[in-house]
Parts: C-alpha cells; structure tokens; sequence
C-alpha cells in the first residue's frame, strides 16, 4: 500500500512537468499547425492552438525588438571609436596566438586595455620572449632587473641559458614577464593619474630613472610606435565588432519580415476560418 501511494505521488508531480513540456511543444508546432488548418476547407482547429501560435508571434516579435535595439548601442559605440581612431595604415605583423591569452588576463585583471600590452610588447620585444636588450632589459615586456627584483620577489635574475626557463617564476616566462610588467604598468598609470603617455615614457625610462620628468625622458620614438601599434590595433577590434553587430542586425531584419509574415497568416487564418463561417 505505501508504495501504491509513493507512485501516485510520484505521478502527480510529474502532471505539471508533463503539461509544460506539451505547452512548449504545441507552442513551437503552432505556426505549422496553423498553416496545414488553412488547407482544410471546413472545420477549424482546437481554440489552444490558435492561443499558442499568438502567443509564439507575441514572444518571437517582443524577442526581435529587443535584440535589435541591444544591438544599435554596440553599433553607435564603435562607429563613435572609429571616428577618433588613428589613420595610421600599419599592419601588425607577427604570431601573436601563443601570449595573448596571457595578456587578456593580466590587463583586464589591472583594468588595462589590452591592446595596449600588445603594443608594448610589440615594440619592445616583437614578441620575442627569451629577448635581452643592450641595457639588461628582459623579456617579452623587457623588464628591468630592478623593476623584476621589485614587483615579482623572484630568486630568478635572468643570468642563466635563456633556452631554458629555471622556475615558474622565470623572468622569461611568459606569462610571468607579461603579469609583471602589467602589475608595473598599473602602478604608473595610477602614479600619473591615468595618462597613457606619461606612463609608457615612465615604462621606457625605466625605474632607476623614476623621479625624471617623462615628457623629456628622451622616449619620444618608443610613444610614437606604441601609440600607433595600439590605435591601428584598436580601429582593427572596432572593425571586427562592428562587423559582427552589423551581421547581426541584418539576421534580426530578416526575422521581423518572418514575424510580419507569420502575422499575415494569422489574419488570413481569422479571415478564412472565422469570418467566412460566419457569412
């Protein structure tokens, strides 16, 4: 007996499950439902499924209007961004995949655009990770031994086999040299309130020469570069979004035309079905 109870229980709960499934289902055949009643010359459908298909036009239009207007403010965005962007023509050359990753991460962790880092990168070291300059900068960041010793706490000093990475916290790795100079970065953006130029003269400059004056750092060709790799790099991004928004927001007209459609099945269906019966 209990059992016999447990299973009429069990039945009961899923009763509700049961008639959800079957609203989604009639609501998703409805418009064909609709379509095949048309063919029939007498008789007219159950009232469900006339209420189905109304309702699967109601959300099918309210979705569409929301998508397209969602879609207009990431339009209007990068059409604004364009109109500011460089005209610089520069094409950014090199295989970039195998660090990316590493600079999303570390630039959007310290609210940096990343694009920036890359063009950082770019100029430093074209992306080069075990790269040692003439003056001791190392990395793809090419990072100062003090800078390094600073902002790591790294036993690692770069003196040995560059081939070879000695930990985890290596200065060539990487993805360690990319979190470090981003970390470095930050703290000179916010030592400069935010301006961008300031701070890559400071970056170029270099932490021994802290306390100089980065407008006359003598960096002039390294702001030059970054801001014209950072600026082409950023009009390519824009381009891509707005590429995708605008694709996008042609789907989204041809389902207001389906929509429109469908309701002049629905009106014709009314037509046929209800005012005709009634002549």
């Amino acid at each position: 007996m209990p059992s016999l109870q447990r299973i009429r229980k069990k039945s009961k709960k899923n009763v509700p499950i049961q008639r959800w499934i079957g609203f989604f289902f009639k609501l998703i055949l409805s418009p064909l439902v609709i379509s095949c009643d048309l063919l029939r010359r007498k008789g007219v459908v159950d009232n469900t499924w006339v209420f189905s298909y109304m309702l699967f036009l109601t959300l099918a239009m309210v979705v569409t209007s929301i998508c397209y207007v969602a879609v207009e403010s990431p339009i209007d965005k990068s059409l604004n961004m364009l109109a500011m962007a460089s005209e610089s023509k520069e094409i950014l050359p090199g295989d970039v995949h195998p660090v990316i990753a590493a600079i999303n991460k570390y630039a959007l962790k310290e609210k940096i655009d990343p694009a920036l880092i890359f063009a950082i990168i770019k100029v430093k070291s074209n992306f080069i990770p075990d790269r040692v300059s003439v003056t001791g900068e190392m990395g793809l960041m090419q990072l100062k031994l003090a800078v390094w010793k600073k902002y790591s706490g790294s036993v690692c000093l770069g003196r040995h086999n560059r081939n070879e990475i000695c930990s985890e916290n290596c200065i060539f790795n990487p993805a360690e040299n990319i979190r470090i100079g981003v970390k470095y970065f930050r703290n000179l953006l916010d030592k400069y309130g935010g301006r961008v130029d300031l701070a890559l003269a400071a970056y170029d400059a270099g932490i021994d020469n802290a306390d100089l004056d980065p407008e006359t750092a003598g960096t002039g060709d390294f702001l030059d570069q970054v801001t014209s790799y950072w600026s082409n790099l950023r009009k390519q991004s824009i381009m891509a979004q707005l590429k995708t928004a605008m694709n996008l927001k042609q789907y989204l007209r041809w389902m207001f035309g389906a929509c429109f459609l469908l309701w002049s099945l629905l009106f014709y269906w009314i037509n046929r079905k209800i005012f005709n019966s009634l002549n």
